[in-house]
């Protein structure tokens, strides 16, 4: 197993924002099933758009997942709860959160990320 670098993170982080952004932003679940079409395809929670940056579905990808693949998600995952400062699912279905500090937290976190890289 390759452990992630702080690229790899920021990458997943930022295609998780990416996934937000395409295919809208939900609270509750880790995907919010839509009539014709796929679960990746469907609003995604913060953990459910970095479970498809990571494995290509927005649900840990049960037995399917690679080992390679659980620690980027992991990794992505402690880097935003780092950035934000409190367990991700809790902040995510905060009554108050919107889909835009969702994706501004991600991206953000990348930068953070990158910032590893240049130093």
């Amino acid at each position: 197993m390759t452990t992630p670098t702080p690229a790899d993170i920021a990458d997943v982080l930022d295609r998780a924002a990416d996934h937000i952004d395409r295919v809208g932003w939900t609270q509750g679940d880790w995907c919010e099933a839509t009539p014709g079409l796929q679960p990746k395809d469907c609003p995604v929670c913060a953990d459910g758009a970095l479970a498809v940056a990571a494995y290509g579905r927005p649900r840990g990808a049960g037995g399917h997942r690679k080992p390679d693949q659980f620690a980027l998600h992991s990794a992505a995952v402690t880097a935003l709860i780092r950035y934000i400062g409190e367990g991700l699912i809790d902040w995510n279905d905060s009554e108050d959160r919107t889909k835009g500090e969702v994706v501004g937290a991600m991206r953000a976190a990348a930068d953070e990320q990158r910032k590893l890289v240049a130093s």
